[in-house]
């Protein structure tokens, strides 16, 4: 088995379909930089490969951001941390920048909530990726035996998270992506754009072209529709929609 590690979806999706042309194994994993503070890739662009046909596992990394989930760069830096070790000099930079876009702030409130439920900021951090079932490992670093038996705690954090935790976490941190609904059509239906169709073409009102055509890969729980009628309005325009490529 292989895998890749900050793949574009583009890439992991060629990289496996020439592998099944030629008879080889696909790739079946990914190693993306997910976290609290950096999740639009993993949630929004790699979405499909999730799915079938491609079910890719990933494996992720610096999902504490490089300590700074923890809260411990919130007053200053720790002489034992990584910003002061040799080749983390970046790292400084990255935290002002990170105070500019407003994220000690936000860390700040992690560390309350953290807290009120009675758990620290890098187990609750490290919980609520393991809620992500698209997660499915975690790289952790630890120079601590401590740290390493503190942060398995996030197991039982996970366990206890319940919706109304995630709903919470979701209104500090403010960052939620868009819900993935293919390549180019989020915007088309943010904006609700209609489309001027020849007659010729549809016999189908008005509001079937509008569904415009959608990836077929999304779970029909992502689908804009969920009735049966429709979902036969969904296939009516898939197809329309398929037909209009076709005369370009």
């Amino acid at each position: 088995a292989w895998g890749t590690s900050e793949g574009s979806a583009q890439q992991i999706t060629e990289a496996f379909w020439i592998a099944k042309s030629e008879g080889l194994e696909p790739p079946q994993f990914e190693q993306p930089q997910y976290n609290m503070l950096h999740r639009n890739r993993f949630e929004s662009e790699y979405f499909p490969i999730f799915n079938p046909p491609y079910n890719i596992g990933t494996t992720i990394w610096s999902p504490l951001r490089s300590g700074f989930l923890t809260g411990k760069y919130l007053k200053s830096i720790p002489d034992d941390s990584r910003a002061t070790q040799e080749g983390y000099e970046w790292l400084i930079d990255d935290l002002a920048e990170r105070k500019e876009r407003g994220e000690f702030e936000v860390v700040s409130k992690l560390v309350d909530y953290a807290k009120s439920i009675g758990c620290t900021p890098a187990q609750l951090a490290l919980g609520w990726c393991l809620k992500n079932p698209n997660v499915s490992t975690i790289l952790m670093g630890a120079t601590t035996a401590s740290q390493i038996e503190e942060n398995m705690g996030c197991i039982d954090v996970a366990k206890q998270l319940t919706d109304e935790n995630l709903a919470e976490l979701e209104e500090i941190l403010g960052n939620k992506p868009e819900s993935w609904m293919g390549p180019g059509w989020t915007d088309f239906f943010r904006m609700n754009a209609a489309l001027v169709i020849p007659r010729q073409l549809s016999g189908v009102s008005p509001r079937v072209w509008r569904l415009g055509r959608l990836d077929r890969r999304l779970p029909r729980q992502q689908h804009p529709a969920t009735s049966a009628r429709k979902r036969t309005t969904y296939r009516q325009a898939l197809a329309l929609g398929n037909h209009a490529e076709e005369l370009g």
